[in-house]
């Protein structure tokens, strides 16, 4: 059903979504302000789900989540896969935009609207700009963040987050350029502001910049922020392309369990692409003493039921993805590798059935399931 049944005012109409124990019965209802309803009717009504009829004539079912405003008498609705405009008028679609989906990204709250755009919080950790003109939507931003956000309200240059747990202040895009210049010509060793130069570099594509300007920042002025900020985007470039000085740099940065596994996954994927099947192969087995060691710890991302996000649009048990990609290591490991790869797999296998543990067995087929030895241990 709707996730907020508020009640909109746009001019002399009035729009309102009300909350229906049947799902066939949820709806956009559209009264006049002064009069209500038309002759016994409202001005129009559609239901929460509908056909939006694209131009390709490729069926599409929109499922609304919430009314974000009306925009030049085009009422914004924010769906669980879209983003529709109707008229104000009559309520018929007059445009509608697809959420990026090779993220599988849905709303994590409700928007914006700021001049001509709507902006939308997004659970792949990113804000959309959809760009609303002459009558027509289009997706003309995605910008990464470093969490997935709540509800956003808008205030003079700030936007503020409220999430489930916590509340979180950003800059507007448009207004941080021109404050952190200001404050990086009378310091060139701002720390706060070398670290937002550095967001702002990241956001237009510069990565190497962004490092140059987060890894000044940290010099000056180490904090948790920056330190996470730096190390995330050393990952990325070593995700394009390896390099032991930015491998080594980051491992340096490391100060919680999350990141030390996400650097050995970052560095098993690396190093398995470049065809360095030993020292992938080494990674990995770091990354599973890492969910062992957590799963001792009782942290809950290393317990078997959860998922992790591994790369865009990939959220896997870490055991099956460590699981599949072993099987794929071996698969393209040369004779002599692969006899020193099946050797470390069975050294393991005799430690977990000399500790006599029924944990450390399941550790060992979670992880290395599709190797022969894993026979053994079941």
């Amino acid at each position: 059903s709707w996730a907020d049944a508020s009640v909109t005012i746009a001019g002399d109409k009035v729009l309102f979504t009300p909350l229906e124990v049947e799902e066939k019965n949820s709806r956009i209802i559209c009264l006049d302000l002064l009069e209500g309803t038309v002759k016994d009717k409202p001005v129009w009504q559609c239901g929460r789900n509908f056909d939006l009829e694209p131009a390709d004539l490729k069926r599409e079912m929109f499922a609304g989540l919430y009314i974000a405003g009306v925009h030049e008498k085009v009422v914004v609705v924010v769906g669980k896969e879209h983003v529709a405009g109707l008229n104000l008028a009559d309520g018929k679609v007059a445009w509608y935009v697809k959420l990026p989906d090779g993220d599988r990204a849905m709303p994590s709250g409700r928007g914006f609207l700021s001049k001509n755009s709507y902006y939308l919080p997004l659970t792949s950790s990113e804000i959309i700009r959809i760009e609303m003109n002459d009558g027509q939507g289009r997706i003309a931003e995605r910008t990464k963040t470093r969490e997935v956000l709540g509800n956003l309200v808008c205030y003079d240059d700030l936007v503020v987050s409220q999430g489930a747990t916590e509340l979180s202040v950003f800059y507007q895009r448009d207004a941080l350029p021109e404050i952190v210049q200001r404050r990086l010509k009378a310091d060139a060793d701002d720390a706060w502001a070398l670290a937002r130069r550095g967001d702002l570099l990241l956001t237009d594509g510069k990565r190497e910049e962004a490092i140059k300007a987060y890894r000044r920042s940290n010099e000056l002025e180490p904090n948790d922020e920056t330190r996470a900020a730096l190390f995330e985007t050393l990952l990325a470039a070593l995700d394009e392309r390896f390099d032991k000085e930015l491998a080594d740099e980051a491992e340096s940065l490391i100060d919680r369990p999350d990141q030390r596994a996400n650097y050995w996954r970052q560095m098993a994927e690396s190093l398995h692409q470049s065809k360095s099947h030993r020292s992938a192969f080494d990674c990995y087995l770091k990354l599973i003493d890492e969910f062992q060691a957590g799963a001792i710890a009782g942290e809950a991302s290393s317990q078997p039921g959860e998922f992790e996000r591994i790369g865009a649009g990939w959220n896997v048990r870490p055991q099956r993805w460590v699981r599949s990609q072993l099987a794929n290591l071996l698969r393209h490991a040369n004779e002599d590798e692969r006899a020193d790869l099946d050797k470390e797999i069975n050294q393991r296998l005799e430690q977990a059935l000399d500790e006599n543990s029924i944990a450390s067995l399941r550790h060992f087929i979670e992880f290395v399931g599709q190797h022969s030895a894993a026979d053994r241990a079941r």
